[in-house]
Order: structure tokens, then sequence, then C-alpha cells
């Protein structure tokens, strides 16, 4: 028979893993929470891209992707560091896609590739600094989909810039909201003071007043606002089987 402390801590634990909604791993680039928004800007284009997580459904999250460019959804599997790629449409109309179509991998090692129905996925860097004009994220992972596409994710942020150079949509803090696991939000003003010391920066801009904390959808713009690739989100190619080089 065990102790009694030991037969509490183990429903405790039972608690967490079984009943509590999206307890079970996520990574720290990519937290995931109904209520979560993402607003990223160019300061060349009126309408953001906002990436909005709409509710969970299972161990699924439903997601909604708006760009100057077009809308679409996703449905996206936590799984550790593995975020699996379940359904995609528009307007709620989402179809299923391949099983275990992995999307991101932040656990993967730099140049590390996977290919399946979304396209050729790597990943490109770590340890990059995205600058903002209201906070510089460290320790950032850029993951791309393709020559056209690519997504910079900060750890404990998520998505902070969309593109790269003078084509990135950068998060915009003050219109973004993001969940913690205690139910507060997190706000700008957790930022520390910027550190400006040489590092990888992934946008050329470096503002004076910016903070520092610490780090995108599927679409890509040029300076004049044109979309690239399908300029509406993931652009689901021929499905073929899910291929992964390690």
């Amino acid at each position: 028979m065990w102790p009694s402390s030991l037969r509490v801590r183990f429903v405790l634990l039972v608690l967490f893993w079984t009943v509590i909604p999206g307890a079970r791993g996520q990574s720290r680039y990519l937290p995931l929470s109904p209520g979560n928004r993402w607003v990223l800007r160019h300061p060349g284009i009126a309408q953001p891209i906002t990436i909005e997580v709409l509710e969970l459904s299972g161990n699924e999250y439903h997601i909604r992707f708006s760009s100057p460019f077009g809308n679409n959804e996703w449905m996206l599997r936590p799984q550790g560091e593995s975020y699996y790629l379940t359904k995609y449409g528009e307007n709620g109309q989402l179809a299923p896609l391949p099983a275990e179509t992995l999307y991101f991998d932040f656990g993967a090692r730099v140049h590390e590739k996977w290919s399946n129905a979304i396209g050729n996925i790597s990943v490109e860097a770590t340890g990059l600094s995205v600058h903002t004009s209201q906070v510089v994220f460290r320790d950032c992972i850029r993951i791309r989909q393709s020559s056209k596409m690519s997504f910079t994710f900060a750890p404990g942020r998520g998505f902070v810039e969309f593109g790269e150079g003078k084509d990135a949509f950068l998060l915009d803090v003050s219109d973004s909201r993001l969940t913690l696991s205690d139910g507060q939000t997190k706000e700008s003003a957790d930022a520390m003071p910027a550190q400006h010391v040489p590092s990888p920066v992934s946008h050329g801009r470096t503002p004076g007043n910016a903070q520092s904390e610490g780090a995108s959808a599927p679409s890509r713009c040029d300076q004049q606002g044109k979309a690239h690739a399908d300029g509406r989100g993931v652009p689901i190619e021929a499905v073929r089987s899910p291929q992964r080089a390690r």
C-alpha cells in the first residue's frame, strides 16, 4: 500500500495530464492557448498579419491566420517540441492532411530538414535576435517553409517575425495578447531594457528605445505588398507521404 502522500501526488499528476486541456507539453517557442493573438506589422502595409488561437478541440488548436493577402485556418497539434498540422482550410471548412504532417519542430538541429504535404521545411538558424520598435527578442529560432517563406519564434512569445529584412512583418507587442499558464496576460511591460550588443540580427532596424526580451504565418510579401507563393498562407502542394531527412 502506498503512503497517502504518494497517492495524493499520483492522483494530482494523473489529473494534470489527462483532465486539464492542453496541459501536455508545448514548446516554449510556441505557447498555444485559446485567446492568444499575435499581430505582426509591416511599416509600408496598412493591414497587419494576425494569428489567433480560436479554440482547443481535444488536443488540437484551431488557429486563424489573417493577412493583407488572404485568410486561412489551421488545426495544430503540439507534441512537445513538434507541432503537427492536422487540418487546413478557410471559413471553418477544414480538410484533413496526411497523418503526422510535421509543421514546426523546435527541437530540430540547425539545417535539419523534413518534407511532407506542406513542402520542404527546415530550421534555418537559432540564437537570432529580432529587433522591433518596442522590444528586442533574443534566442529566436527561424524555420523556413520554402525559399519565399520563413517564420521566426521567440521563447515565451511565439511568432515574432514573418519574412525577413525589409520585407518582414514584426510583432506589435501592444496589440498582441498572450495568456500565460497562470491565466495572466503577457504585456510589453515585462520586457527588459535592450542591451545593444553585436548578435545575429534578423532585421536591420535597431530602435534606440527598444526593450529586450530574451524572439508568421504562412505567406510573405515584397516591398510593394505583393504576395509571394499563393498569397494566402500555407501552400498545400501535391500531397506526398511525409518524409523527413535527419
